[in-house]
This record gives structure tokens, sequence and C-alpha cells, in this order.
């Protein structure tokens, strides 16, 4: 009996060993018998997927941003378009007319042309003054002038006005401008018309010539019904001319009924900066 009772303690003794060693190897803390080693979590990953933090005090978004789209800024396209035009080439034997504006007598330049005494117009002539002025002479020009003497006598008025009769075509007008005494922008504005047309639109004396120095204005023109009426109007203070020249862009048409030579015609206006009436 005592041996029996005996050998039951030893085996309930053995069964309480093994059943604490075997909760302390399920993870129970069991001190100075067993450790467990901790094991490192997973890093977390960042998604590029974007979301809301509602649970924030202050919501944010988070994620990848959007990558920004370039649209390109249109490129500038001008209105209008400019082109170059040749200098016209003359024609041998083609018209050709100059008058030596405010001039009583004719002047030959220094490359041979006859610039003709300004003279009213009449149809016999073919060429002259419509509308004039006062003629004046100019005392004092820059010495880098070339023909000082065509550009220091010349008409001033409100308005000139000239016509030539001239066949069909185009024909070449140049107009000798001085400026005697015009020293600010806006003091002698004025307009350059053929036919009516305006050729150059608002022009300054003081823009085109510093003061005792001259200026030519060129451009192509055709005829009307009466001929070539070239006009200078001013608009603000008075116009001058000095000399005008007009040349013909093709060869002069044969006729069966012969028609007599034109001279040279050139119309010249300018004013010096002591303008001096002529007698």
């Amino acid at each position: 009996m005592r041996l029996w009772l005996a050998f039951l303690i030893l085996a309930m003794s053995c069964h309480l060993s093994a059943w604490q060693v075997g909760n302390c190897g399920r993870g129970v803390n069991c001190p100075g018998q067993y450790t467990a080693t901790p094991t490192a979590s997973p890093s977390p990953t960042v998604t590029a997927t974007s979301t809301v933090n509602l649970n924030s005090p202050t919501p944010s978004i988070t994620g990848t941003p959007p990558t920004p789209s370039f649209t390109p800024t249109p490129s500038f396209t001008p209105s209008a378009t400019f082109t170059i035009t040749p200098w016209p080439i003359l024609v041998p034997g083609a018209y050709q007319a100059r008058i030596d504006v405010g001039s009583q007598q004719a002047y030959i330049d220094t490359w041979g042309n006859t610039w003709a005494a300004e003279q009213a117009y009449t149809p016999a002539l073919g060429f002259g003054v419509l509308t004039g002025g006062q003629a004046l002479q100019v005392q004092s020009l820059s010495q880098s002038v070339a023909n000082p003497a065509l550009y220091k006598t010349l008409e001033q008025a409100q308005k000139l006005l000239y016509r030539f009769d001239v066949p069909p075509g185009s024909y070449l007008v140049t107009l000798k401008i001085c400026n005697f005494d015009a020293t600010a922008l806006g003091q002698y504005t004025f307009r350059v018309t053929a036919n009516g047309q305006d050729m150059l639109g608002l022009l300054d004396l003081a823009a085109l010539a510093p003061i005792n120095s001259v200026a030519d204005l060129v451009f192509v023109a055709t005829p009307g019904p009466l001929g070539l009426q070239i006009g200078l109007q001013g608009v603000s203070g008075m116009v001058s001319l000095s000399g005008i020249q007009v040349l013909g862009l093709q060869a002069a048409q044969p006729s069966a009924t012969p028609t007599p030579a034109v001279p040279p015609l050139n119309i010249f206006l300018s004013a010096p900066l002591d303008a001096i009436p002529l007698q």
C-alpha cells in the first residue's frame, strides 16, 4: 500500500513538471526557464495609390502626385505678310519729266538731267502746276547734300498739286523735300497723293530729314483719266516741295500721229532755314 502510494506521488510530480515545461514552450512566461527571441516584423510598404486619411484631425491626401502635362504656347502668326519690292528697272526711251519747283530757270544736275523751270500746267506743254504756293529760296543747307542748287528753290503752301499727261502704265515718282525750319516732331505733317489716293501715309518733316537737310520720297503710281496728278496736303502746318521727277517704267507706245517731245519735268519744293521770297 505504501509502495503504491509513493509510486502515485512520483508519477503526479513528473506529470506536473512536463505540463510546466510544455506551457513554457507554448509561450507562457516562465522566468528563469525560457525566454522567447522577438522576431522583427516586415517593414511597411508605401503604395502609389492615393488615399484620403479621414481619421486624422486634419484630413490629408497621400500618394503619388499626378504628372503635370505640358500644353505648348501657340506660336505667333503675323496678321499681315510683308514683301520686298525690287527697285524698278528704268526702260530706255520711256517717259521722263522733271520740274525744279520754285525755280524760274532750268537746272542741269550732276548726272546731266535737265530739270525744267516751274510753270503752270497747259495741255500743250503736257505738265505743270495746278495749285501752287509761295516761291522761296533756301540760304543754308548741309554741305553733304548733292545738287544743293536743286533743293534751294521751293514752293510752300497748304496744298500743292501737279499734273503730268502720261500714257497708261506705271511711273516712278520722286519728290524732293527740304527741311529748312522743322525742329520738332509734329511741327509739319503732311500726306502725298496720286490721283487723290494716299500713297505714303502721314509723314512728318522733322522725322524725314534733320534741320537744313533733304529727303527724297519715292513711290510708283499709275495715271487716271486726267493723267497723273501728284499732290501734297498739309495736315499740321504747310508743305513745301523742291523738285518732282516722273519716270516711265515701260517704253513709250508709238502712235500714228507724232507728238511733240516732252521736255524733262522736275517738281522740286524746298524751303531754307531763312526762306527769302523770290521777286
